[in-house]
C-alpha cells in the first residue's frame, strides 16, 4: 500500500516519498474512521463517478484511466480507496 501511494503521489506532483504516502494512507484511515463513527456511508458508484470525473479530466476512459495507473505499477483501487476517504471526509464536514 505505502509503495503505491507514494507512486500514485509521485504520478499526482505530490512529494514526499515513502514518509508522506505512509502518513497519507494514516490520514485516510482516519478520516474512514470519522465518518464511520457519525455512520456515514459512501457507496461504490459514488466513488466509481469521482474515477470517472479524473478519468474525463485527463481525457480518458476510466478502464484506460486504470490501465495506465496500472502500467504504472499502481492499483486503481489505491485511487479509489483515497477518493472514497475524500468523500467521506466531504460529508463528515458537511454533516457539522
Amino acid at each position: 500500500d505505502v509503495q503505491q501511494r507514494a507512486r500514485l503521489m509521485e504520478m499526482t506532483g505530490q512529494k514526499g516519498g515513502q514518509q508522506s504516502a505512509l502518513d497519507d494512507l494514516i490520514e485516510e484511515r482516519l478520516k474512514l474512521q470519522e465518518a464511520k463513527k457519525l455512520r456515514l456511508s459512501i457507496n461504490e458508484a459514488e466513488v466509481n463517478s469521482a474515477f470517472a470525473a479524473i478519468a474525463q479530466r485527463v481525457n480518458l476512459p476510466p478502464e484506460r484511466l486504470a490501465q495506465e495507473l496500472g502500467r504504472a505499477g499502481i492499483s486503481a483501487e489505491t485511487l479509489k480507496n483515497r477518493l472514497r476517504a475524500d468523500l467521506a471526509w466531504r460529508q463528515v464536514v458537511q454533516s457539522k
